[in-house]
């Protein structure tokens, strides 16, 4: 298997036959053997490939590779120092954007090198300029670039090269990562790049501080083969380039697979297990929050793929991340000026644990993370920018028994029905959410149509320093009878063998509703201790002082 361009070539041959203006220039170039070139100068020069008749490139995104050696020169963006131009039949029917000039250019590499970006449908619906009857998008037959200068250009040759037009229909990724690398390991970030610089494609280069910069959407498996896929990668950081002229949700990375193959994705290292499992060392994925359209999404919802890991990463300036499926593990990650996230959705529900969600980028009444398993959803921080964290979204039936455990929430209303809520209970049905530590307000929420909220506010208790085969039983201390002939007290929690922690220093952790009266009491056949009655209002852990049963020990 291998890493592909899934780019559509629409032109890299270069043959100035096949264009309005230039010419054929054999020295300058980055990939092939040639580019079209040509002398801006103070006339506007158009340069136009011919697709060969009326085409349909609706819903495309198209690639420019250009190099200008007059940028200083050109008039400024905005009165049309450099366009991408889009023709129908008649070159003089077209719409534009204006993309560049001597007051803006995009970042170049490779000596000069500037990949223009552009949706073809952005362009045509808000247009720079057209001419005659701009053409539909349908109905296709130039595609190109103009160029222009404020100063008349005395010397006379090329300073202006095209080096190829590609284009990319709407949901296709632009890069495909497949397979592994060779045997059983795995592909990274830095392959891409490598393939990438090898095939001379544009689509994916370095970046300064070593980072990664893409102008394509990537999609790592495949949804058909019956192959192993692998991507595994450390301490990266990928950035998205900036273009004008693209949409939010353009940018984004894509995990596929299928019923007959096995696909594993990791960012970053995870560090112990269960509720102690955090994550480090993971990968930064960041677009310009300047720019506007350039909002990436992470899509990891395939029941197909076994697993896709976000351990210690960084997300910023995300659009949506589909993240609910019961392979997926998000661990210590923070999300950063984003807009969504589904955790979990029907039967499939990934693990939340440890996360931050800082300056989200939500509306008010509207929230960042939507699920239907608050189970897993453990020991965050949400910071409020505007409307809820959790949305509880569409569900079968009521919830009855929800754990939320260690979340904490900065700066959320706790007024009920307030649209600043920390909860925003849309799913029509009755949800009761017991709280084991973290912050969460019990009035904190807001009830959707035909919904109802209940937030039991509970705390976590740990007995601890128990001997091996100590059986525990907490009781409501309120229902222990001390008068003959005794009546059962109301158990609250137990267990038969507390197997927790190390030899000899076994532990035990439960949560009952804050400022509940408990008595702990233990059970060993060679160890007693006293009751412990408390009514806590924190989590906190509690010692038992055991001491050897003699009664018992004696024959």
């Amino acid at each position: 298997m291998a890493i592909l361009d899934n780019r559509t070539v629409v032109d890299v041959t270069m043959a100035s036959g096949n264009y309005t203006d230039g010419n054929t220039d054999t020295e300058i170039f980055y990939q092939g053997s040639q580019s079209v070139g040509w002398q801006t100068s103070t006339t506007q020069t158009v340069v136009l490939y011919n697709l060969g008749g009326s085409t349909n490139v609706s819903n495309n995104t198209f690639y420019f590779l250009v190099n200008c050696g007059v940028v200083g020169l050109l008039f400024s963006q905005a009165s049309a120092g450099f366009t991408v131009r889009f023709a129908g039949t008649n070159t003089n029917n077209f719409f534009e954007v204006y993309v560049g000039g001597s007051d803006f250019w995009p970042g170049s590499f490779a000596g000069g090198w500037t990949m223009f970006i552009v949706d073809i449908e952005q362009a045509s619906a808000s247009p720079s300029n057209t001419g005659g009857t701009p053409p539909a998008t349908t109905a296709i037959q130039y595609v190109g670039v103009t160029s222009e200068t404020a100063t008349v250009m005395t010397r006379n040759t090329n300073n202006t090269w095209l080096n190829g037009i590609w284009r990319l229909p709407a949901g296709n990724a632009g890069i495909l990562v497949e397979g592994q690398n060779t045997g059983s390991v795995d592909w990274t970030f830095g392959d891409i790049l490598s393939v990438s610089e090898t095939n001379l494609w544009g689509s994916f280069r370095s970046a300064a501080g070593g980072a990664y910069v893409s102008n394509v959407p990537i999609t790592i498996g495949n949804a058909t083969d019956s192959v192993t896929h692998g991507f595994s990668d450390t301490n990266q950081a990928l950035l998205w380039e900036n273009s004008e002229f693209i949409v939010d949700g353009f940018y984004g990375i894509n995990v596929l697979g299928s019923a007959t193959n096995t696909v594993n994705v990791t960012w970053g290292i995870k560090s112990g297990t269960g509720n102690d499992a955090t994550g480090s060392q993971g990968v930064t994925v960041q677009s310009d929050a300047n720019q506007t359209g350039t909002r990436w999404y992470l899509d990891v919802n395939d029941a197909n793929i076994d697993s896709f890991n976000a351990y210690g990463c960084t997300f910023i300036n995300g659009e949506l991340f589909s993240l609910d499926q019961n392979n997926v593990e998000v661990i210590s990650t923070a999300f950063v000026n984003c807009d969504e996230a589904v955790q979990s959705l029907g039967s499939n529900t990934s693990l939340f644990q440890r996360n931050s969600v800082v300056n989200a980028n939500t509306l008010d009444g509207t929230a960042f993370l939507k699920s239907v398993d608050l189970d897993n959803i453990k020991y965050n921080t949400f910071t409020f920018s505007d409307g809820h964290a959790i949305e509880i979204t569409t569900l079968g039936a009521a919830l009855t028994g929800e754990t939320f455990l260690g979340n904490n929430f900065s700066g959320y209303n706790a007024t009920t029905g307030s649209t600043d809520a920390a909860i925003y209970n849309n799913s029509g049905q009755s949800v009761t959410i017991n709280v084991t530590g973290g912050n969460l307000v019990d009035t904190s929420y807001r009830n959707g149509t035909s919904a109802t909220t209940t937030i039991n506010n509970n705390v976590a208790i740990t007995v601890t320093n128990m001997k091996d085969n100590t059986e525990v039983r907490v009781f409501q201390t309120s229902t222990i009878d001390t008068t003959p002939p005794y009546t059962s007290p109301t158990e609250l929690a137990g267990i038969e063998n507390a197997t927790a922690g190390t030899t000899d220093a076994r532990t035990f952790t439960f949560s009952v509703p804050s400022g509940t009266g408990i008595t702990i009491r233990t059970f060993n056949e060679n160890w007693i201790a006293d009751d412990i009655v408390l009514t806590p209002t924190s989590s906190q852990d509690v010692q038992v002082a055991q001491r050897r049963d003699r009664v018992f020990s004696n024959p």
